[in-house]
């Protein structure tokens, strides 16, 4: 049997959307030709399996999201960091939401690069801004083999993200008059659980 290209599949299943949320929602979706204004952005990995409408079961116009490797946020003076910058900037700004989420995973193919090394190929250059979570990753685990290093990186790397988030500008005003809280999220893929860290507590605890 032939299978069908995902274009196509894709292509084919529009109408059911179009009849069963647009014209069943006609004066939302007028609403939101108009403007948005979700409560919250997701920055997130750009894996097929971590789409995060899907993982929170969003409707259109609930959530911005921002999808990069590894869900990686660059420190503010990084040259691969416009994109983020300005997409954090508008959201916090613009759209004034009031939550800023990174949202991790696990099988993260992102962290297997970071930890197998990526030297001389195109993802060279994102996957560098990682560098201080796989230090950090051996520093805390001196005698890890390369699955254990990756464990802990994935761990790791969201709260190196949201940290790097806090040095914005825009979110560090946020921050500071009490309009915008920030959150550190890891998804795990195979036991399909959430779980938030705790800086108190330097720990993840399942959610919610």
């Amino acid at each position: 049997m032939e299978t069908k290209r995902p274009s196509t599949r894709f292509a084919e299943a529009f109408p059911e959307y179009h009849t069963s949320y647009c014209e069943t929602h006609r004066q939302k979706m007028l609403q939101l030709a108009e403007r948005q204004s979700p409560g919250a952005m997701v920055l997130s990995c750009c894996d097929s399996r971590t789409d995060p409408a899907l993982l929170f079961s969003c409707e259109p116009g609930d959530v911005f999201v921002h999808r990069a490797i590894a869900a990686l946020v660059p420190p503010l003076d990084s040259p691969v960091g416009a994109c983020i910058r300005a997409a954090t900037c508008y959201a916090v700004e613009s759209l004034q939401v009031r939550d800023l989420i990174v949202l991790g995973h696990t099988s993260c193919g992102g962290i297997s690069a970071l930890v197998r090394g990526v030297e001389n190929t195109p993802l060279e250059d994102w996957i560098r801004v990682a560098e201080p979570v796989l230090a950090r990753a051996r520093a805390l685990n001196p005698d890890a083999d390369a699955q254990s290093l990756g464990i802990a990186c994935e761990r790791l790397a969201p709260v190196f993200s949201l940290k790097n988030l806090e040095a914005y500008p825009w979110v560090a005003r946020g921050l500071k008059d009490g309009s915008l809280s920030l959150h550190a999220w890891l998804y795990s893929l195979r036991e399909g659980e959430l779980f938030a860290y705790d800086f108190a507590t330097e720990s993840y605890h399942q959610l919610p």
